[in-house]
């Protein structure tokens, strides 16, 4: 089972271009929550994880390890473990300005 849903991953990351949405790394990429979903927070699994991404595309951005870092440490994501908080900067600003 933890195969299949690494393959399904893959899947995901090539459908999202296979780069940082940010920078256009290939390298440790990561779904990163550029809006909040039910499936927020540590725990998840990645079969949840999965099925989160593939229903609600608009809310993930495919990042590189440091682009996502720098998306959550600019949006304070490590203290607000709350899904129905805002984002304090959308993706948007982060892909042009930061």
């Amino acid at each position: 089972m933890k195969f299949e849903v690494t393959v399904k991953m893959q899947e995901l990351r090539e459908l999202y271009g296979g780069i940082c949405q940010k920078c256009g790394s290939s390298k440790n990429l990561q779904f990163a929550h550029i809006k909040p979903t039910s499936l927020l927070g540590y725990g998840r699994g990645m079969k949840n994880r999965y099925y989160d991404i593939k229903n609600n595309k608009s809310c993930y951005a495919l990042l590189c390890y440091q682009c996502h870092r720098r998306f959550d440490k600019l949006n304070d994501m490590w203290k607000n473990k709350n899904p129905s908080k805002t984002y304090k900067h959308s993706f948007e600003e982060f892909l042009n300005d930061f």
